[in-house]
C-alpha cells in the first residue's frame, strides 16, 4: 500500500478535495506565505518566502512519495482555499499525521478543516483502514485548536519545542 502518485477527488457539500497538481495555481499558493497570520503558524516559508519553484518540488516531492497524501482544498467554483496532508501514513498501525494551511482569509473560521479533514479521513479509512490520526498545535494558536477540537481531535499530550514555546499533540480516532 503505497501513495505514489495517488489521487483523489472528494466533492463535499461546500468543498472540493483534490490532489495538486500541473494545474495548481502556484501564485495563489505563493501568496499565502505573505499573510502574517500564516507566517506565525507554520514552519515551511516562516524564515524565507518560497518561489514557485519551492512549491512545485514541494508538490512533486509530495506525489511520488510512498507515505504522503497532499491536498488542494477548493471552493466549487475552483477557489484555492489551502491545502491539508496527511503524511506520514503508517499503514503497520493504521495512522496518519495530518497538517493543515488555510491560506485564504476569507476560508478561516468556517469549518473548511473540519470538513476537509473528514472527507479525506474517510476516504484514508474505507481505502486503507487509517484510523488514527494526530497534529501538533502551538498553545498560542487558539483558532487553529478550536478548529480541530470541533473537528473532533482532543488534546493527547503537552510538549516544549525548540524554542520552549508550549505546544499540544492532538488526536482523533475512527472507531472500527
Amino acid at each position: 500500500m503505497i501513495l505514489v502518485n495517488y489521487r483523489i477527488h472528494i466533492e463535499t457539500t461546500g468543498l472540493v478535495i483534490r490532489t495538486l497538481g500541473d494545474d495548481t495555481d502556484f501564485n495563489v499558493y505563493r501568496s499565502w506565505f505573505e499573510d502574517k497570520d500564516v507566517k506565525k503558524n507554520i514552519e515551511f516559508g516562516k524564515e524565507n518566502l518560497p518561489t514557485i519553484g519551492d512549491l512545485q518540488k514541494y508538490v512533486t516531492h509530495m506525489n511520488e512519495s510512498p507515505v504522503d497524501l497532499l491536498c488542494g482544498i477548493f471552493t466549487k467554483e475552483n477557489q484555492h482555499l489551502g491545502n491539508i496532508k496527511f503524511g506520514p501514513v503508517d499503514f503497520k498501525n493504521e495512522s496518519a499525521t495530518v497538517g493543515v494551511l488555510i491560506g485564504a482569509a476569507i476560508a478561516r473560521g468556517r469549518g473548511v478543516f473540519g470538513e476537509a479533514f473528514h472527507a479525506v479521513s474517510q476516504h484514508l479509512f474505507s481505502e486503507f483502514n487509517i484510523s488514527h490520526f494526530k497534529l501538533g498545535v502551538a498553545e498560542s494558536n487558539l483558532a487553529a485548536i478550536r478548529a480541530y477540537q470541533k473537528a473532533g481531535f482532543v488534546i493527547a499530550s503537552e510538549g516544549k519545542s525548540a524554542d520552549q514555546s508550549t505546544y499540544f499533540s492532538m488526536e482523533y480516532r475512527i472507531s472500527h
